[in-house]
């Protein structure tokens, strides 16, 4: 591989890796959004199962979304 080619690998695979980080924040930020929308949902009255319903998930997964948003605010 001559330098010019092993460079350009290079700034590829950092910029793949740029764009993956930016992915992984914005996962990060839209499952705390998710998390607090089960939360307001659940305070509302809404039962886990109604959430989950409509979320297209498990209770399970709601109830551990409920769990990490509890402690994301005390």
């Amino acid at each position: 591989m001559t330098g010019d080619r092993a460079t350009d690998a290079l700034v590829a695979a950092r910029r793949h890796a740029d764009l993956a980080e930016e992915a992984r924040i914005s996962m990060l930020e839209h499952a705390r959004a998710r998390r607090g929308a089960i939360m307001a949902a659940h305070q509302a009255g809404m039962s886990i199962r109604r959430i989950a319903e409509q979320l297209g998930c498990s209770a399970a997964v709601v109830q551990t979304a409920l769990r990490l948003a509890r402690v994301e605010t005390s």
